[in-house]
């Protein structure tokens, strides 16, 4: 994964989605460039440990799985603020898929059908809770693994300190018409679960997930002081 350039987080996500290896180089060079977490030889999991975790399971991960881990496997600040992804140790079976990934009140899950298995970048299902029987919940979500990996990765950086990130549900209608006037689309997996369709939004080195309430992570303390200044709201920790 070579390093070219300054961090164009809007070009280097849509690229993200056309293949794996732009996937994990956009994965790398946000963490860098954006979060300050460089991915070094202690933030993936050692492949006998890969291989260990297939053998528990009886399975053969896809190439995207096993990928994620051995790259940034390790890395709870990247994948795991808010939601959860599993350590490798941890990965298991439900209703014929491998679940990856909880919602941090046990909520939603996400992974991936056992049929798909034999693809290297396979689609990722959700399963929601909706107090009925699980094998009627699992619902497409996004048409590749590392297209959720992007997600997850600056989804969870909303949930960095309150320096850096915030949220709130009361940005009046002329802030977020300036707001949308004036940003750039960032073209993330964000299903729409409901009447609310979720819109990924850079501006000023801050990035924005809007669905009525808005989140926010920026690259630097300055550029989270500017947005505050700039939107008034009643913003968590301010």
């Amino acid at each position: 994964m070579t390093e070219v350039g300054e961090f164009d987080l809007a070009a280097e996500a849509a690229v993200a989605g056309l293949d794996r290896e732009a996937a994990w180089r956009f994965v790398a060079r946000f963490a860098r460039h954006w979060l300050g977490a460089a991915l070094d030889g202690e933030s993936g999991v050692e492949e006998p440990r890969i291989v260990e975790a297939e053998q528990r399971l009886g399975l053969s991960f896809p190439a995207a799985v096993c990928e994620l881990y051995a790259l940034a496997g390790r890395r709870r600040d990247l994948w795991s603020n808010q939601d959860e992804l599993l350590s490798i140790g941890k990965l298991y079976v439900q209703d014929g898929v491998l679940v990856v990934r909880h919602e941090n009140q046990g909520v939603a899950i996400w992974g991936v059908r056992i049929e798909d298995l034999h693809l290297p970048d396979p689609p990722v299902v959700v399963h929601v809770d909706r107090f009925e029987p699980s094998d009627q919940w699992w619902e497409p979500w996004t048409a590749s693994f590392t297209e959720a990996v992007a997600h997850w990765l600056v989804f969870e950086s909303l949930w960095r300190d309150a320096s850096v990130a915030s949220f709130a549900d009361d940005l009046d209608a002329d802030d977020l018409e300036d707001l949308l006037a004036r940003a750039v689309p960032v073209d993330l997996a964000q299903p729409s679960d409901g009447p609310v369709t979720a819109r990924w939004l850079l501006v000023d080195d801050v990035v924005v997930l809007e669905a009525g309430t808005v989140m926010f992570t920026a690259r630097s303390a300055e550029a989270a002081a500017a947005f505050r200044n700039r939107y008034r709201a009643d913003w968590f920790d301010e």
